[in-house]
Protein backbone atom coordinates (compact mmCIF):
# COMPACT_ATOMS: atom_id res chain seq x y z
CA UNK A 1 0.00 0.00 0.00
CA UNK A 2 2.77 2.41 0.82
CA UNK A 3 4.25 1.83 -2.65
CA UNK A 4 0.96 3.17 -4.06
CA UNK A 5 0.88 6.22 -1.76
CA UNK A 6 -1.90 4.82 0.42
CA UNK A 7 -1.00 6.16 3.87
CA UNK A 8 -4.34 5.93 5.65
CA UNK A 9 -7.10 3.38 5.96
CA UNK A 10 -10.59 4.77 6.33
CA UNK A 11 -10.80 8.37 5.27
CA UNK A 12 -7.85 10.72 5.10
CA UNK A 13 -6.51 12.43 1.97
CA UNK A 14 -7.71 10.93 -1.35
CA UNK A 15 -9.65 8.24 0.48
CA UNK A 16 -12.06 7.31 -2.34
CA UNK A 17 -9.19 6.94 -4.82
CA UNK A 18 -7.09 5.00 -2.29
CA UNK A 19 -9.95 2.65 -1.44
CA UNK A 20 -10.34 1.85 -5.15
CA UNK A 21 -6.59 1.09 -5.35
CA UNK A 22 -6.87 -1.26 -2.37
CA UNK A 23 -9.87 -3.09 -3.81
CA UNK A 24 -8.24 -3.40 -7.25
CA UNK A 25 -5.16 -4.90 -5.58
CA UNK A 26 -6.84 -7.58 -3.45
CA UNK A 27 -10.44 -8.41 -2.54
CA UNK A 28 -9.62 -9.88 0.88
CA UNK A 29 -7.68 -6.75 1.79
CA UNK A 30 -10.59 -4.69 0.45
CA UNK A 31 -13.01 -6.51 2.75
CA UNK A 32 -10.65 -6.12 5.72
CA UNK A 33 -10.33 -2.40 5.10
CA UNK A 34 -14.12 -2.23 4.78
CA UNK A 35 -14.38 -3.51 8.36
CA UNK A 36 -11.96 -0.81 9.53
CA UNK A 37 -14.02 1.84 7.73
CA UNK A 38 -17.15 0.68 9.56
CA UNK A 39 -15.57 0.99 13.03
CA UNK A 40 -13.40 4.11 12.73
CA UNK A 41 -16.29 6.58 12.95
CA UNK A 42 -14.83 8.96 10.39
CA UNK A 43 -11.26 8.98 11.68
CA UNK A 44 -8.30 8.29 9.41
CA UNK A 45 -6.22 5.26 10.49
CA UNK A 46 -2.53 5.09 9.50
CA UNK A 47 -1.70 2.18 7.19
CA UNK A 48 0.99 1.09 9.65
CA UNK A 49 -1.73 0.17 12.16
CA UNK A 50 -3.12 -2.43 9.76
CA UNK A 51 0.39 -3.72 8.96
CA UNK A 52 1.19 -4.09 12.67
CA UNK A 53 -2.11 -5.85 13.35
CA UNK A 54 -1.39 -8.27 10.49
CA UNK A 55 2.09 -9.07 11.82
CA UNK A 56 0.62 -9.88 15.24
CA UNK A 57 -2.14 -12.00 13.71
CA UNK A 58 0.27 -14.04 11.57
CA UNK A 59 2.67 -14.60 14.48
CA UNK A 60 -0.12 -15.30 17.02
CA UNK A 61 1.46 -12.90 19.51
CA UNK A 62 1.37 -9.23 20.48
CA UNK A 63 4.81 -8.01 19.54
CA UNK A 64 6.49 -4.76 18.54
CA UNK A 65 6.29 -3.73 14.88
CA UNK A 66 9.04 -4.97 12.54
CA UNK A 67 9.79 -2.48 9.75
CA UNK A 68 11.34 -5.00 7.35
CA UNK A 69 9.02 -7.90 8.24
CA UNK A 70 8.78 -9.21 4.65
CA UNK A 71 12.52 -8.87 3.96
CA UNK A 72 13.80 -10.70 7.02
CA UNK A 73 13.69 -14.24 8.31
CA UNK A 74 13.37 -13.06 11.93
CA UNK A 75 9.63 -12.53 12.40
CA UNK A 76 9.58 -12.32 16.18
CA UNK A 77 10.32 -9.10 18.04
CA UNK A 78 9.99 -8.05 21.66
CA UNK A 79 6.62 -8.90 23.12
CA UNK A 80 4.32 -6.05 24.07
CA UNK A 81 3.87 -5.94 27.85
CA UNK A 82 0.25 -5.08 28.65
CA UNK A 83 0.88 -5.34 32.39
Amino acid sequence: MLDNDVWTIAYGPNWDENYAKICDFDQILCATVGVYVSITMGEAVPTKVLLHYAQNAVEYRAQKYIDDYFETTKHHSELIDFG
